[in-house]
């Protein structure tokens, strides 16, 4: 721990130096934060200075401070951190090194409990608490930035036209962020993802796809009968069917075979961003889980968050499919299933409706064609209006347009 109060007291030096820095370390850092209990009081005394928009110099801090001084190291202990560093050019780095220090040590504690709770509440409370204490795990981020900043990233966001003429006329394509795709049972939501996903393959892009509301070898078919464009019965003969047809395997396609609760699900999309994937396919939003009680609408604005967060940090195009609320008329974005959370999380809502119409033939033809209507609930692309009318290729499992 020496070097993490030797950090601790190279932030407080800093603090004290320049105002500046005492109101950028406020954004970022608590006072339970500092692990020495006198370099805590010290920096409860400086918020305590900057709440009453007073400068944190060493005067003011010993008044404030008054007999507590005695506690954080004496008089002399507290004007001589004035004096540790000459700059504030490391600032960032003391604010991460305690930080850091900080969340290892909260981790640990939450470890400490749920081994603890393993007796009175079980395994799955136990891990249900400690899932929730690792979300709540801050980052040592700057919360500020410039408009030049602002604008320069509205034009870094990379923009995205999934294929299908008429759909990329009508919602003018996705944006990095959260992208949800709703729509009742059958109405081509996971269908359309691995579409979108299928473009992103045969422009260069690694895919990975974690899935737990549908068997990965069925979407597995669905990316290939696209791949290959050719219906699935003339391709997939017999169980080993990408034995023989390797299209599908050729394609830099990773699918996630692990646990389906929220911090793994977020830690492995961090771990596959870090390595420069650029396209995650989520199915379905409503899969994850929390191991918890909350299960419906609290979980879900959790999880929507939490989803929206990761994609807006890592600026990748996730895609995620979700349920859809019976609804009467036109839809809204009331019905996502998830509530208000949900609702705010993403960036574009699609809704999917596949109506009760019968699926179509064509003369002359073996090809099933259902028709679809997407209209978009939200769309910060700009796309509205009443929403477009495109075809389900049942047997290529690909949208088209009319």
């Amino acid at each position: 721990m020496k070097s993490t109060v030797q950090a601790e007291k190279a932030l407080l030096g800093c603090v004290l130096m320049e105002v500046g820095a005492a109101r950028r370390v406020a954004q970022l850092i608590d006072a339970d934060d500092f692990y020495r209990p006198g370099h805590k009081r010290i920096y409860q005394a400086v918020e305590e200075i900057l709440t009453q928009g007073d400068t944190p110099d060493t005067v003011v801090l010993c008044k404030v401070l008054g007999n507590d001084i005695e506690m954080c190291g004496g008089h002399d202990y507290v004007l001589g951190l004035y004096g540790i560093e000459t700059s504030t050019v490391n600032l960032d780095h003391y604010i991460a090194i305690v930080k850091d220090a900080s969340n290892a040590r909260k981790m640990e504690l939450m470890c400490e409990k749920a081994l603890a709770d393993l007796k009175g509440i079980g395994y799955d409370g136990a891990r249900a608490e400690l899932e929730k204490g690792l979300l709540g795990v801050g980052e040592s981020k700057t919360p500020w930035i410039d408009t030049a900043t602002v604008l320069a990233r509205g034009q870094q966001k990379e923009k995205f036209l999934i294929g299908i003429d008429k759909l990329d006329r009508y919602t003018q394509g996705l944006r990095t962020g959260l992208n949800l795709f709703a729509g009742g049972p059958g109405a081509g939501k996971s269908t359309l993802c691995l579409q979108i996903c299928h473009k992103a393959l045969k422009e260069g892009h690694d895919v990975c796809i974690l899935c737990d509301d549908q068997d990965p070898d069925e979407q597995a078919k669905i990316l290939w009968c696209q791949l290959a464009k050719k219906p699935e019965e003339e391709l997939c003969e017999g169980e080993d069917w990408w034995i023989d047809h390797k299209t599908v395997t050729e394609y830099p396609i990773h699918w996630y075979d692990g646990r389906f609760t929220l911090p793994a699900v977020i830690s492995e999309i961090r771990n596959k961003a870090a390595m420069g994937v650029k396209f995650f396919l989520v199915d379905s939003l409503q899969s994850i889980t929390m191991r918890s009680k909350d299960y419906d609408w609290a979980k879900m604005e959790i999880v929507a968050k939490a989803l929206k967060s990761v994609a807006k940090d890592l600026q990748i195009f996730l895609l995620v499919t979700c349920e859809f609320v019976k609804h009467d008329g036109k839809p809204t974005l009331s019905n996502l299933k998830g509530g208000t959370g949900v609702t705010h999380a993403a960036g574009q809502a699609w809704y999917l409706d596949a109506g009760d119409d019968d699926a179509v033939v064509p003369d002359g033809c073996t090809l099933v064609y259902k028709p679809v209507q997407i209209c978009v609930l939200k769309n910060k692309m700009g796309g509205a209006g009443q929403g477009v009318t495109v075809n389900l290729n049942g047997s290529l499992h690909s949208f088209e347009n009319v």
